[in-house]
């Protein structure tokens, strides 16, 4: 039960932390929405990004087969 508090923890920080590296980064942002993708396409090299973009493909079907498979029942 702690670790899963401190993970959820961690991962708050971590977005947290994100969102002011993209405003450092890149103060002249239009759409605040975009921060973070330019933030991987700017740092990431190209197999990492593809993994990121792999997984929240994964991420992303997962939720979809879970509302899908709720709604069949």
């Amino acid at each position: 039960m702690v670790a899963t508090d401190f993970f959820q923890f961690f991962l708050a920080l971590l977005g947290t932390f994100l969102a002011y590296v993209a405003v450092g980064v890149l103060p002249d942002l239009a759409d605040p929405d975009l921060g973070y993708p330019i933030l991987m396409l700017r740092f990431l090299p190209a197999g990492l990004l593809g993994l990121v973009v792999a997984s929240f493909f994964a991420a992303f079907m997962s939720t979809v087969s879970t509302q899908i498979n709720r709604g069949a029942s």
